[in-house]
C-alpha cells in the first residue's frame, strides 16, 4: 500500500504540473516567461515521450498485427478470431518467403489471436506420436507466459484452460491445465517439425487438430467438442485502426494510450505510467492530440521521430562479430521484465516482415545482446519449463 500511494503521489505532481503549465502556457505566461519555460515543457514530453515509444512499442506492433492477421490483410497469414491461421498455407517456408521469414525451414507454423477478458477459451491439444511441436503463448507485452510443448506436457495432448488473470473459478472437469495471460489479448503460435516429403501430411494429421473453443460451447459436450471447426469469436471490442505507417506519428501514442487502458499494469510500472499519464497519454487519460499545449505536442513528435530511429538502430545491431549475422538468441528473450529496451527491439523484429516493406530474400534480423540482457526476469510457470525451439545440429538460432 506504501508503495502504490508513492506513485499515486508522484502521479498527481506531475498531473498537477503539466495541468498548470497547460493552461499557463497559452493565456497567463508573458511572452519572456514562455520563452523561459516553454522549452522545458518540450522536453519532459519528449523525454516521457522516448519512455512510452520503448515500452509501448510491443503494444503497437501487436496491435497492428492482430488487427492484419485478423481481417485478413497479412499475406497467407490470416484468420478469424478464435481460429488458427496457417503460415503458407500449411507449407513449410523456403528461399521464397519473402514476407514472414523464419528461422527454421524445418517447421509448420500457425497463429490465432483470443480475447480473454471475460471470455475464457479451450485450446486442444491432439495426440502428437513421436513428433515435436510447441504451443507458444504470448501477452501484448510480447512476453512469453505459457508453453504447452513435447517438453512440458508430452505427446498425449489434451484440452487447456486459457483465460486472464481475473478468472477466479477451480479448474472445469475433463481440462489437463490452465494458461493464465496477464493481458486481455494473446497471440497463440504453434510449431510442428516436419519435412519437405511429410509435410502435407504432418498438416492434415496433426496443426490442423490444434482447435480453440469458447469455454462455454466447450462444457455443452466435451467428448463432442472438436468434432467440428473453431468457430470464429464473438463479442469483441473494436480494435483501434492501426498500421505500420503510424510508427512516426503521433496516431503512435494513440493506439498505445488505448491499450494502457485496457490493460492492469503491474504495480512496479506505475511511476512511468504517472509520467505519461502527465505527457497525456498513459492509463489515466484519453490521448487527443488536438487538446495538447504547442509545446507538449512538439516534445512527443520529437519523442516518436526519435524513439523510432533507435528501435530501428539497435534491431540490427549484431549479437556477433563473425559476420554471419547469427548468434544464440539472448537468455532475456521473451521473459523481458522491467527491460524495456529489448521488448521492443524483439517486437519489431518478430513483425518486420508483415510490414509493406518487403526485402527480395529474408535476411536474419538480429537482436543485440547488450540491450536484451535480462534486468528482472519472471518465474516460469509449470507450462513456461523448456523453450520453444527445437534443438538444432548446430545449436544456434537467429
Amino acid at each position: 500500500m506504501v508503495h502504490i500511494r508513492n506513485w499515486f503521489i508522484v502521479f498527481m505532481a506531475l498531473w498537477s504540473a503539466s495541468a498548470t503549465i497547460a493552461t499557463a502556457a497559452d493565456s497567463a505566461w508573458s511572452k519572456e516567461q514562455q520563452q523561459a519555460f516553454g522549452q522545458s515543457v518540450t522536453d519532459f514530453a519528449r523525454s516521457a515521450g522516448l519512455l512510452g515509444y520503448l515500452y509501448g512499442m510491443p503494444l503497437f506492433e501487436f496491435s497492428v498485427a492482430e488487427l492484419r492477421q485478423t481481417r485478413g490483410i497479412a499475406k497467407d497469414n490470416s484468420a478469424p478470431h478464435g481460429q488458427f491461421g496457417y503460415f503458407n498455407g500449411g507449407r513449410l517456408s523456403d528461399h521464397t518467403t519473402t514476407w514472414f521469414a523464419v528461422p527454421n525451414p524445418d517447421v509448420l507454423y500457425a497463429s490465432a489471436w483470443l480475447y480473454l477478458k471475460g471470455q475464457p477459451y479451450v485450446i486442444h491439444v491432439p495426440p502428437m506420436d513421436d513428433i515435436w511441436y510447441s504451443v507458444q503463448f504470448e501477452n501484448y507485452f510480447s512476453v512469453d507466459e505459457a508453453y504447452l510443448s513435447t517438453r512440458t506436457i508430452g505427446q498425449k495432448g489434451g484440452d487447456f484452460l486459457i483465460t486472464d488473470q481475473e478468472w477466479q473459478p477451480p479448474l472445469p472437469p475433463g481440462l489437463a491445465g490452465h494458461v493464465r495471460i496477464s493481458t486481455p489479448r494473446v497471440w497463440i503460435l504453434t510449431r510442428i517439425a516436419a519435412t519437405r516429403d511429410n509435410e502435407k501430411e504432418r498438416h492434415l494429421r496433426y496443426e490442423r487438430r490444434f482447435q480453440l473453443l469458447p469455454l462455454a460451447d466447450y462444457l455443452k459436450s466435451p467428448a463432442t467438442a472438436w468434432d467440428r471447426p473453431s468457430p470464429t469469436q464473438a463479442n469483441l471490442p473494436t480494435l483501434p485502426e492501426a498500421d505500420y505507417a503510424m510508427r512516426e506519428t503521433l496516431d503512435f501514442f494513440r493506439i498505445v494510450n488505448h491499450h494502457l487502458r485496457q490493460i492492469d499494469i503491474p504495480a512496479t510500472d506505475q511511476g512511468l505510467m504517472a509520467m505519461f499519464d502527465a505527457a497525456g497519454f498513459g492509463p489515466r487519460v484519453v490521448f487527443d492530440p488536438a487538446k495538447l499545449t504547442p509545446q507538449v505536442r512538439a516534445g512527443l513528435e520529437q519523442a516518436v521521430k526519435e524513439g523510432y530511429r533507435y528501435v530501428d538502430t539497435m534491431r540490427a545491431a549484431p549479437m556477433s562479430n563473425d559476420g554471419s549475422g547469427w548468434s544464440v538468441a539472448p537468455p532475456g528473450l521473451g521473459t523481458f521484465g522491467q527491460n524495456s529496451s529489448c521488448a521492443p527491439s524483439a517486437s519489431m523484429v518478430a513483425w518486420a516482415r508483415t510490414s509493406r516493406r518487403r526485402r527480395s530474400t529474408p535476411t536474419p534480423t538480429a537482436i543485440p545482446r547488450g540491450v536484451c540482457s535480462p534486468v528482472t526476469t519472471t518465474t516460469p510457470s509449470l507450462s513456461r519449463l523448456g523453450r520453444h525451439r527445437r534443438p538444432s545440429p548446430s545449436g544456434r538460432s537467429p
